[in-house]
C-alpha cells in the first residue's frame, strides 16, 4: 500500500508589495494506491482544505516553497490523530473495493450465524471543510457493528440515497453548504456521528493587489513587468501593448529582452476568471537609445 499526500493548490496572499507571501489555505489530498491483488490497481482518496495561521518571521517566497515544507505546516495545525485518520480513511476505501461489505440477509436473520452487534463510530468525519463553489468533496467515517445501515443528513434532514460510509459531493454549490452528519443504525440501536460543517464561498472576481510598474531601460537590455492578483477560480493573464494583446504573454510576469525603440509604450495586463475580469493600471516603458 502506497500513501501520498499532495498539495493541489494554495491560496497565497502577499505580506506586502514585492515581498514574501503568507499562506492561508492549503488544498491537499491524501491518495492511497494498491496493486497487490488481481483486479487492481485500487485507489482511495481524501481531500480537503486546511487553514494555516499567518506565519511570523522569515518566510520562504511562494515560488520557492517545497511540498514537504507545506505539509509540515498542514500537519502542525491538525488535531491529534487527524493525519492518521485521513490516511486510514483513504486506505479503507481500497479495502472496501477489494472486499466489498457483505450484504446481510433481511431480518429476521439467523443470529447464530450473523450475530447482531450494536453500532459504534470508531473514526468521526472531519469537523469542518471550506470550499469554493465548483469544487469536489468526499467525507467519510468508520463504524463498527453488524449489520450497519447508514443515513447521511444535511442540517438534520435525510439525504435521499446517501446510505454508505462516505459522502461525495461533486461540483458543490452555495446551497449545499451546511452541517452534515450520518446516523449509523441496526436493530440494537443507532448512533449519530459528529457534524462536519461544510462552508461554500462563491467564485471571487480577480483583484489586482500589486500593479505592474513601468520604468525605462536602454536598447538591448531587458525589462520585466509583474502583477499579483487574487481570485477564484485561479485567474489567467493576458498582457497587452498599447491596448493590443501580446501573443503568448499569458503569465503573471512578462519579460522583454533585447529591447528596441519600438517597444517603448504602454503595457497593461488583463486578469480574468469565470467570475469576471479586471484591467491593470498602465505601466509605461521608456526605451533609451
Amino acid at each position: 500500500m502506497q500513501l501520498k499526500w499532495k498539495v493541489t493548490a494554495m491560496d497565497c496572499y502577499p505580506e506586502f508589495s514585492g515581498a514574501t507571501d503568507y499562506v492561508f489555505n492549503v488544498h491537499w489530498d491524501c491518495l492511497s494506491y494498491y496493486n497487490g491483488v488481481s483486479g487492481g490497481p485500487y485507489y482511495g482518496r481524501v481531500y480537503s482544505v486546511t487553514s494555516i495561521p499567518a506565519y511570523s518571521g522569515t518566510f520562504t517566497p511562494y515560488l520557492d516553497l517545497q511540498e514537504n515544507q507545506v505539509f509540515d505546516w498542514v500537519y502542525s495545525v491538525f488535531q491529534s490523530g487527524d493525519k492518521e485518520r485521513f490516511e486510514n480513511s483513504s486506505i479503507q476505501q481500497i479495502v472496501n473495493q477489494i472486499n466489498p461489505p457483505v450484504v446481510t440477509p433481511p431480518a429476521p436473520w439467523p443470529a447464530d450465524i450473523f450475530p447482531v452487534i450494536a453500532p459504534s463510530i470508531t473514526i468521526q468525519p472531519q469537523s469542518g471543510i471550506s470550499l469554493w463553489s465548483g469544487q469536489n468533496i468526499y467525507v467519510s467515517l468508520m463504524a463498527a457493528g453488524q449489520p450497519l445501515n447508514y443515513q447521511w443528513r444535511k442540517d438534520s434532514e435525510n439525504l435521499s440515497g446517501v446510505n454508505g460510509d462516505g459522502l461525495q459531493i461533486l461540483n458543490i454549490q452555495l446551497d449545499q453548504a451546511g452541517l452534515y452528519d450520518v446516523v449509523v443504525s441496526n436493530s440494537l440501536g443507532s448512533v449519530t456521528s459528529s457534524g462536519c460543517q461544510i462552508s461554500v464561498s462563491p467564485p471571487a472576481v480577480p483583484v489586482i493587489i500589486d500593479q505592474p510598474a513601468g520604468g525605462e531601460a536602454v536598447t538591448g537590455s531587458s525589462f520585466i513587468f509583474n502583477v499579483m492578483a487574487t481570485g477564484y477560480p485561479t485567474p489567467s493573464y493576458q498582457w497587452m501593448f498599447n491596448s493590443s494583446e501580446i501573443s503568448g504573454a499569458v503569465w503573471r510576469g512578462y519579460n522583454l529582452s533585447d529591447l528596441q525603440e519600438n517597444q517603448a509604450g504602454d503595457y497593461t495586463v488583463k486578469v480574468s476568471n469565470a467570475a469576471g475580469e479586471v484591467l491593470s493600471n498602465v505601466a509605461h516603458l521608456n526605451v533609451i537609445i
